[in-house]
């Protein structure tokens, strides 16, 4: 689901900080948001289970939009174990079709807590993804906003 934020001022002047931090141009008239939802249809595999860990463009920021899942794991950054798992994001299999990713290919480097209303910025060519833990986006669903800078 896109979103128009231009006529937030005090988005625009944050997204504008941010950029000015990681040395970067933007546009604000023109970035895209989305809100994205997710719900799993089946059960979590289990720890060591990792969904989709993959990389964007130039700057990720995300906003967390989870009133009853506040200060639990939200977003991970991980640092791929091998060659293949560099390979994943252009592979077939994405978060789509088969997204779960085990220890064998990344390692958590750092969870970042999915505090309701507040936003976290990360280069975009960081391997990073959604933290799921158990089955609570089972029948809850999990919002996000995310803008790419």
């Amino acid at each position: 689901m896109s979103i128009d934020n231009r006529w937030d001022l005090n988005r625009k002047y944050l997204l504008e900080l941010i950029a000015n931090e990681y040395n970067i141009e933007i546009d604000t008239q023109t970035l895209p948001n989305t809100i994205n939802q997710f719900r799993l249809i089946s059960d979590f595999p289990g720890d060591g289970n990792y969904w989709h860990p993959h990389v964007d463009g130039q700057i990720n920021f995300i906003t967390f939009l989870n009133k009853t899942h506040n200060m639990k794991a939200g977003t991970s950054l991980y640092v791929p174990q091998n060659t293949k798992a560099k390979c994943f994001p252009i592979m077939k299999d994405t978060e789509h079709s088969n997204p779960w990713r085990t220890e064998k290919h990344f390692k958590e480097d750092l969870c970042i807590l999915d505090r309701f209303n507040c936003g976290v910025a990360f280069p975009g060519n960081w391997f990073h993804g959604q933290t799921i833990t158990d089955n609570f986006f089972k029948d809850s669903t999990r919002l996000t906003e995310v803008s790419f800078l």
